[in-house]
């Protein structure tokens, strides 16, 4: 759509129209679902974010570090965080700053005491790729254009030297998901240890404030008492000298 407008009207319209007898449901896309990354200096990628982190929320810590030109956490298709982010810094200083600061320090942007990690976006041209004029032409090169473009004949060498290489492929992208797999486990069993041990250290520190209230409440019962004691004792004081000239007067 041309505009935000436009896109909600059509979502308006569109939202529970029945078509071929079933409804259909219409949403406005989060802005984190299509992320376009400005690949220059300015730019970094941040990674290790808590899920409940949003575009401002991270806007907001890393305007600490200079000005936040956008600030975008990325999101799957069902609008999940990837726990994934970019910042775009108005200038590079500004982007450097942040990444140094990070690698040297244990910068926390959430309650959980969980550190981001951060790096400079390297330059990637997404736009006029790779040209037969600007390829060098080496052995290689030439080695592996001698050939078009086809799929392997069945049954030739050379479908077999394929078939190994998808075979190949397969096994890394298993073993790959395989490590996923373990570092998320072993990830979950880490959180819930942390989270254990925040529970005991808040309730060590609730003990730790009832026995100081109380020792503040018995220190304050035993001043009282010292101070009733002395009013009490004072009082008596006051009252003896009078009784004596009392008797005197008597004889």
């Amino acid at each position: 759509m041309a505009t935000q407008e436009g896109a909600a009207g059509a979502v308006k319209h569109l939202d529970g129209f029945e078509l071929y007898e079933k409804k259909i449901a219409v949403k406005l896309v989060s802005e984190g679902t299509s992320v376009k990354i400005n690949t220059s200096p300015t730019s970094i990628k941040v990674k290790d974010l808590s899920p409940m982190v949003t575009n401002e929320l991270l806007c907001k810590a890393f305007s600490q570090f200079g000005q936040v030109e956008r600030a975008v956490v990325i999101v799957d298709k069902k609008g999940r965080s990837t726990t994934r982010g970019i910042v775009e810094f108005s200038s590079e200083l500004s982007a450097q700053n942040a990444v140094k600061q990070i690698e040297e320090n244990l910068f926390l942007i959430t309650t959980s005491p969980r550190p981001i990690s951060a790096k400079i976006i390297e330059k990637e041209d997404s736009i006029y790729g790779l040209s037969e004029e600007k390829i060098i032409k080496t052995t290689e090169y030439h080695r592996e254009t001698m050939k078009a473009p086809r799929f392997a004949a069945a049954g030739s060498f050379e479908q077999q030297i394929a078939q190994t290489w998808k075979i190949r492929y397969q096994l890394e992208r298993q073993q790959r998901e395989q490590v996923e797999e373990n570092i998320q486990r072993s990830r979950n069993i880490f959180e819930e240890q942390l989270i254990t041990c925040f529970t005991k250290q808040q309730a060590a520190m609730k003990i730790k404030q009832e026995v100081l209230s109380q020792s503040d409440e018995e220190e304050l019962f035993l001043q009282e008492r010292k101070r009733i004691r002395m009013e009490i004792s004072q009082r008596n004081t006051d009252e003896i000298p009078s009784k004596k000239v009392s008797k005197s007067q008597l004889y």
